[in-house]
């Protein structure tokens, strides 16, 4: 869950338990630091004991947005970051799943983490709205692939970065 500081002041807790370890917490929180000011906070955390052996996943993520007002002017500034530790079950036979649901063939262990950076300026002038929003996001995974019968082991990296510039215009109608 992602909130912004446009949304009204706000706290929200939310847990959640269920089949095969799962649980989960989340919280989001939006104040007004003062009348043209606010900011939200949400933090998620995720985690599930899987359904077959190495299907364990752990998930946690936080953003932060702020807003600031000025005349007919708005500029937001937001950050989030999300981390996941995920174990892969792979390919069993399904011989194999009849005799035991948790059976493995081969096995991976992904972590997974992404931050997103976006700075965005807004100017209303009558029923026109201009933005310009410029982000940034960056993914790194990294994942080990093994055999569950032997000790061979691959390691596969990867890391991606992209930059966006947007620039458009609305129009507000009333109908």
């Amino acid at each position: 869950v992602t909130i912004s500081a446009d949304s009204a002041t706000m706290n929200s807790i939310s847990t959640s338990a269920g089949a095969f370890g799962s649980a989960s917490l989340s919280a989001a929180f939006i104040r007004e630091l003062d009348d043209d000011l606010r900011t939200a906070v949400t933090v998620d955390q995720e985690q599930k004991d899987g359904y077959r052996h190495h299907t364990d996943f752990a998930r946690n993520f936080i953003s932060i947005d702020t807003a600031k007002k000025l005349n007919n002017q708005t500029v937001r500034f937001s950050v989030a970051n999300g981390n996941e530790d995920r174990l892969g079950s792979g390919a069993a036979r399904e011989t194999a799943l009849v005799l035991d649901r948790k059976a493995t063939g081969t096995l991976s262990d992904a972590q997974l983490q992404s931050t997103d950076f976006a700075l965005t300026h807004e100017t209303e002038v009558g029923r026109i709205s201009l933005t310009n929003a410029v982000s940034k996001k960056s993914s790194d995974q990294n994942v080990i692939y093994f055999q569950s019968w032997g000790d061979e082991e691959v390691e596969q990296s990867t890391t991606v970065t992209t930059l966006h510039h947007v620039r458009h215009g609305r129009l507000k109608i009333r109908i």
